[in-house]
C-alpha cells in the first residue's frame, strides 16, 4: 500500500474464514491523493499455491481540507488605492478554472442604475445574488470577432420562481451609426447564450434622445413590410435637468452635480435640496459621505456663491445641511492650510539649503498633517543641515 513515493503504514488482517484481508492504516489517508495497492504473487492458498499474477488497483481520497482564500491584494479595508489596481487573491490550493469574482462596485453601480431610472423593475430584481461575466463574452457571428458589452449581469427575481433574467447596460458618448443595430446585435446574442429574457438599458453621456428616459427602437423592413422592431430603454444623463435626478434620490442627487453644465440663478436652491436629499436619506455614512463629496466637489462654488448659499442653508429647515457644510467647510480649510504650509517648508528649506533633492519633495508633499509642518517649520529656523530635520530617512 502506498500514497505518492511513501509507503502507507498499518496492518492486514485475516477475516475468521481466511477469505478476507483487511488493511488497518495506522493514520488517515493523505489528503485528496492517489492510493496505490499491490497484491503480489507471495499471497498463497492454504495448500501453498500462489496468484498466478500481481493484482494493482487504486483509488483516490477525498479532499477532505476546504479551499481557503489566504490573502487578498489589496489588503482588506485597505483606502487609496490605485484606480488602475489589480485585484488578486491567493487561495489554498490550485483551482480547476478561474473563479467568478463580483465586486461590490459593480454590483452598486448595476443596482444604482436600475434603481434610479427604472424604479419599477429594480423593484422585482434580487442585487443580492448578481452575477457579472466578462466583457469578451462571445464571439460575433458569422466573422467570430469577440463582441465585448460593458456590463452584463445575470440577476434574479424576486417573484414566482425566481427566474433569471440578464441586464444588459451599454455606455455610449453619442448615439450615433449603427449604435440602434448593435444594441439588438447584443441582444440576440446575449438571449441566445444564456436563453434567458434581456432587459437592455443604453446610457447615453452627451446629447442622445431629447426626452432625458424614453424608448428606442430598432427597426428592420423588408419590401415595405416590418420584419422587426426591437426596443431598448435609453437613458440621455446630459438631457435630465439636475431637478429631474433630484427627484429620483440620494443617489439622483449625486448625478446632478456631476452632469450640471449651465448654471442658472436657481442653482443654489437645488444645491441645498441635493445636500439635503442625501443627508436625510437612510443611507449609511458609507454612502452619504461619497455622495456628498461629489455634490461639494462637482458642485462648486466661487467665494460669493458660497457666502449666499451659507445664508440659505441658515433657515432651520436645512439644519442638517448646515452641519454638513460646516464640515466640508472645515476639512476644505484644512486642506488649504496644510497644502500653504508645505510650500512654505519647501520655500524656507531650498532658500537655506538650495535645491531640494525630488525624493525630498515628495516626502514633504505626503504630509498631510498642519501639527507635523508646524514642527518642521520651526526646526528650520535652528537647523545647519537638512540631516538634522531628519526629512531624508
Amino acid at each position: 500500500m502506498s500514497a505518492g513515493p511513501n509507503a502507507v503504514p498499518g496492518n492486514w488482517s485475516l477475516g475468521p474464514d481466511g477469505t478476507i484481508a483487511t488493511f488497518t492504516p495506522s493514520n488517515p489517508f493523505p489528503d485528496f491523493q492517489q492510493v496505490k495497492l499491490k497484491v503480489t504473487k507471495g499471497v498463497q492458498d492454504l495448500v501453498g499455491r500462489s496468484l498466478t499474477e500481481e493484482i494493482v488497483s487504486s483509488f483516490t481520497t477525498a479532499d477532505g481540507t476546504p479551499l481557503i482564500i489566504v490573502s487578498t491584494f489589496p489588503a482588506p479595508n485597505a483606502t487609496e488605492v490605485a484606480l488602475s489596481t489589480v485585484v488578486r487573491f491567493a487561495y489554498s490550493e490550485a483551482l480547476a478554472q478561474a473563479p467568478s469574482v463580483s465586486l461590490n462596485r459593480n454590483s452598486v453601480a448595476v443596482s444604482g442604475q436600475v434603481s434610479l431610472f427604472f424604479p419599477d423593475v429594480a423593484g422585482r430584481l434580487d442585487f443580492r445574488s448578481v452575477q457579472f461575466f466578462d466583457r469578451e463574452l462571445f464571439k460575433g457571428f458569422p466573422d467570430g470577432t469577440p463582441r465585448e458589452p460593458d456590463v452584463v449581469a445575470q440577476i434574479p427575481t424576486m417573484e414566482g420562481e425566481r427566474e433569471i433574467i440578464v441586464v444588459h447596460v451599454e455606455v455610449q458618448t453619442e448615439a450615433k451609426g449603427d449604435f440602434r443595430r448593435r444594441m439588438f446585435e447584443y441582444y440576440a446574442l446575449l438571449w441566445l447564450f444564456f436563453d434567458a429574457p434581456v432587459f437592455p438599458i443604453a446610457l447615453i453621456l452627451r446629447k442622445g434622445p431629447r426626452k432625458g428616459i424614453t424608448t428606442s427602437e430598432f427597426v428592420q423592413k423588408l419590401f415595405n413590410r416590418e420584419v422587426l422592431r426591437f426596443r431598448y430603454a435609453t437613458v440621455a444623463l446630459a438631457r435630465l435637468s439636475g431637478w429631474e435626478y433630484l427627484e429620483k434620490g440620494p443617489l439622483g442627487a449625486g448625478l446632478a452635480a456631476l452632469m450640471q453644465r449651465r448654471r442658472s440663478p436657481t442653482d443654489l436652491d437645488l444645491r441645498v435640496k441635493m445636500l439635503q436629499r442625501v443627508v436625510a436619506s437612510e443611507l449609511d455614512e458609507a454612502f452619504k459621505i461619497p455622495l456628498v463629496n461629489v455634490i461639494e466637489t462637482f458642485f462648486s462654488l466661487s467665494a460669493a456663491e458660497r457666502r449666499r448659499f451659507r445664508r440659505l442653508v441658515s433657515r432651520e429647515e436645512y439644519r442638517e445641511v448646515q452641519d454638513t457644510e460646516l464640515t466640508w467647510g472645515d476639512k476644505l480649510e484644512l486642506k488649504g492650510m496644510v497644502r500653504g504650509k508645505r510650500e512654505t517648508l519647501k520655500r524656507l528649506l531650498t532658500a537655506k539649503f538650495g535645491p531640494l533633492p525630488s525624493a525630498l519633495e515628495s516626502r514633504i508633499d505626503a504630509f498631510d498633517s498642519a501639527e507635523e509642518l508646524d514642527r518642521y517649520l520651526d526646526r528650520v529656523l535652528t537647523a545647519s543641515s537638512l540631516a538634522e530635520l531628519v526629512l531624508e530617512g
